[in-house]
């Protein structure tokens, strides 16, 4: 009797916790909300490393004893290291990664240690150094084989593989036109926009800057479309002359009392131009005579000099008389022995 109500009893417990779990199911928690009871469990693997032997050779994967590809299938980011020994000379390596273990292409790694490094798919082995690349993984087979033989010395390989992607600390922006990158900004606030160059050093590359070039010289690269720098003097004065910057300009004080040539300003460089601005003469003579301007041998502007000259003739050009590039510009008498005081002012020029 006593069995048997224990047992009644037990059916009871039996049919209580049949209750309870029918209640528990319908407190489920809302989606959103953490409960213990309705949690599955998420492993990830730990990070798993290996090394490969020191002993290599060409064509071998330094991960592995065997030289066999490195099955990464599980991983998504991986961090390689290379170690040489002293002596080395010559070797190399190269990342490649395969989706079927037989035919492979190139891994991008990035160089951890350096900063705004570019990717790289090979590595020249130096003697006595350690390397330590990250990258990420798409394929199956991983390998760094050795393609270049070592020589002198012996490398070895080691992986950290993870199921982390890498993510590098600093990222770099390329183009494949490396001549012009172009960027929009977009955005509020203030935009700091750095160049190059900075005030007294020397200008280089296209700079972003609010300032001038000094021009001692005559730029001889500048042809029409093109871009120019403002030009400055080497004491820092904006060129807003006419013609040129003062380094350019020239003049000649002289007295002609023959028909012979005299250079008022030898020949410029390839490509370089003497210009006339100003002209001023005075004959003192009896000789009445002429002035004659030539650019080396043709004549390009003459003026007649009566004798006994009371005051100097003074000839300004609006626009300046111009010579051929690297050609001197010369004047002289038009009559001997008469006594010609002249002047002449000009600058080079393109």
């Amino acid at each position: 009797m006593t069995n048997t109500a224990t047992a009644a009893a037990n059916t009871g417990a039996t049919a209580t916790s049949t209750a309870s779990i029918a209640v528990n199911t319908g407190r489920i928690p809302a989606q959103g909300l953490a409960g213990p009871a309705n949690s599955l469990p998420v492993v990830l693997c730990s990070d798993v490393a290996m090394t490969g032997p020191a002993a290599q050779t060409a064509g071998s994967n330094i991960l592995t004893t065997d030289g066999s590809a490195t099955s990464c299938e599980q991983y998504n980011g991986v961090l390689l290291q290379v170690v040489s020994t002293v002596g080395v000379t010559a070797g190399a390596v190269a990342f490649e990664q395969s989706a079927d273990g037989t035919s492979w292409v190139a891994l991008q790694v990035l160089d951890v240690a350096a900063q705004n490094a570019n990717p790289v798919t090979t590595l020249t082995i130096s003697a006595n150094t350690v390397r330590v690349f990250a990258a990420s993984l798409f394929c199956r087979f991983l390998r760094m084989r050795v393609s270049t033989a070592v020589v002198g010395g012996s490398i070895q390989g080691m992986a950290v593989f993870s199921q982390n992607t890498p993510i590098p600390l600093t990222r770099n922006v390329q183009q494949a036109v490396a001549s012009q990158l172009n960027a929009t900004v977009v955005g509020s606030g203030n935009f700091s926009v750095v160049g190059p160059g900075a005030h007294s050093a020397a200008s280089s590359g296209n700079p972003v800057r609010v300032a001038g070039r000094v021009n001692t010289a005559v730029d001889t690269t500048l042809v029409a479309g093109d871009t120019s720098d403002l030009f400055v003097s080497s004491s820092g004065q904006l060129v807003q002359k006419p013609y040129a910057g003062a380094e350019m300009d020239w003049q000649y004080t002289g007295v002609l009392t023959t028909t012979t040539a005299t250079a008022v300003r030898a020949a410029g460089a390839a490509g370089v131009r003497n210009y006339v601005t100003g002209l001023q003469f005075q004959n003192t003579s009896a000789t009445a005579t002429t002035v004659l301007v030539s650019d080396g041998a043709a004549l390009i502007a003459q003026y007649n000099a009566p004798a006994n000259m009371a005051l100097p003739a003074v000839i300004g050009f609006t626009t300046p008389l111009r010579g051929t590039a690297a050609t001197a510009l010369n004047v002289n008498c038009g009559t001997a022995a008469a006594n010609l005081l002249v002047n002449v002012q000009g600058y080079q020029a393109a």
